[in-house]
């Protein structure tokens, strides 16, 4: 299984390597929806593990909206390096910077996010928005997440329920 901020690395490098602007904002809905192809043509298996977020503008996976938030609303220009703590150091300065691989994902994640990008990589983000709103996933929370709710989170069985029906 991938980890979401390589997903969100894929993502972007496919946006830039097709012209497609990619802001924090849409890049948060083409995560969600490449877990949900990820759910759907893979027999329920998840793209990526972390948690995703019920929040006022739809999906967003915390982690990665935090790592490319220095972007504000403007187009991403460059992917984003993680870093990788040694496991066995008992100092805390030891660490490096990894940049991204593309070969972190494997050929069926990477395929997940291109049959993605090829229908929603030239989307407007509010329509992505919107995609999400109408969902029951989201709508059925909408009250609290307008209260301003935090933490409230997808469920990818209903995830999954609800677009194998479609």
């Amino acid at each position: 299984m991938a980890r979401a901020i390589d997903v969100a690395n894929f993502i972007v490098l496919q946006g830039l390597n097709n012209n497609f602007d990619i802001n924090n904002l849409k890049l948060q809905k083409l995560l969600y929806y490449s877990e949900v192809e990820s759910l759907t043509n893979r027999n329920g298996v998840s793209l990526f593990e972390e948690d995703i977020e019920k929040w006022k503008l739809g999906p967003v996976i915390p982690q990665v909206y935090h790592e490319f938030k220095r972007f504000g609303a403007k187009p991403i220009t460059e992917t984003v390096s993680t870093i990788n703590f040694e496991e066995l150091s008992d100092d805390p300065w030891n660490f490096t910077f990894v940049e991204f691989n593309e070969d972190s994902l494997n050929e069926d994640e990477r395929n997940c996010v291109v049959k993605t990008m090829e229908t929603l990589g030239n989307a407007n983000p509010f329509h992505l928005v919107d995609m999400t709103h109408s969902e029951p996933m989201w709508a059925k929370d909408k009250d609290k997440i307008i209260l301003g709710e935090k933490h409230l989170k997808y469920d990818r069985n209903e995830i999954l329920s609800y677009f194998r029906r479609l």
